[in-house]
């Protein structure tokens, strides 16, 4: 069975890892192949069927660089799939995002900024997600553009902060009264940059202002973060699409299924109660 995915993104490894576990449990091979270093999905597709896999999982594949080839997926983890014919495991972004919603309600924040992720299909489903969540738990929302990098959650953390929208509770006035109390980030390692760009301009997490992600990866676990953040289900999500690959490699005439899984809240420390200016 050959995967493709975003290997410097953490969910990605994440999946992969797991499911080379679980390949080797049902004595498949699993081979894995990194998008970025072939440029792009397709051409790391077509690399994996020279090397004559029976099957193609794709992780969350962009679908701007993929054009109609013989390489074709059987199963795809993301939020939807191009691909006719093609399995689709999904996490329920809905679910996550209407806990975590639902949960800066609870601590009192009524000014939400959501920094959105990059260009493809993931991103507008968790926008549109996050905008739901916020019509049903009368939040006010503010979408800014940013990306899934560490970087990308810097630059943009930085920019924030320039423009006056996050400032220190000490320094506070009437003109800021109105100003989001909480930051919500597209993926975990977004959520790091925005972090580090907010403390070192002397901006408290989650003193000042809450911060939150999506994943649950190891960046939301670590000590260093403690990030809240909406976890996946990387376990069941990489056991569906190995069993999905299995059975169509059994039997490839099966009709294209969905498994959606559902996601749940971790609430850590960088979460608190909205400031109060």
């Amino acid at each position: 069975i050959g995967v493709v995915g975003q290997l410097n993104q953490e969910l990605h490894s994440e999946y992969v890892a797991r499911m080379h576990e679980i390949a080797s449990e049902e004595s498949f091979q699993l081979i894995s192949q990194d998008a970025n270093v072939y440029g792009g999905y397709e051409a790391a597709f077509n690399r994996l069927m020279q090397l004559r896999v029976s099957n193609l999982i794709a992780v969350n594949p962009s679908f701007l660089d993929i054009e109609v080839s013989s390489a074709i997926p059987s199963v795809v983890i993301g939020q939807a799939s191009p691909f006719d014919g093609a399995d689709l495991v999904r996490s329920s972004n809905e679910q996550g995002m209407l806990k975590l919603v639902d949960h800066l309600v609870n601590l009192g924040h009524r000014q939400v900024l959501y920094l959105d992720g990059p260009a493809g299909i993931s991103a507008p489903c968790r926008r549109d997600s996050m905008r739901n969540a916020a019509t049903r738990c009368g939040v006010e929302v503010t979408v800014v553009p940013s990306g899934n990098t560490m970087d990308d959650g810097f630059r943009v953390g930085n920019e924030l902060v320039e423009r006056g929208l996050f400032v220190p509770r000490s320094a506070a006035t009437s003109s800021t009264q109105n100003s989001p109390t909480a930051l919500v980030c597209y993926n975990d390692q977004c959520a790091q940059g925005a972090i580090i760009a907010l403390n070192r301009s002397g901006i408290s997490v989650p003193h000042d202002v809450s911060v939150a992600g999506f994943d649950n990866s190891s960046i939301a676990q670590s000590k260093a973060f403690d990030l809240t953040s909406v976890d996946r289900g990387v376990n069941e999500v990489s056991a569906l699409a190995i069993n999905l690959a299995i059975e169509r490699h059994e039997y490839p005439e099966l009709s294209p299924r969905v498994r959606e899984v559902p996601t749940t809240l971790v609430v850590r420390s960088s979460t608190a109660p909205a400031t109060q200016r």
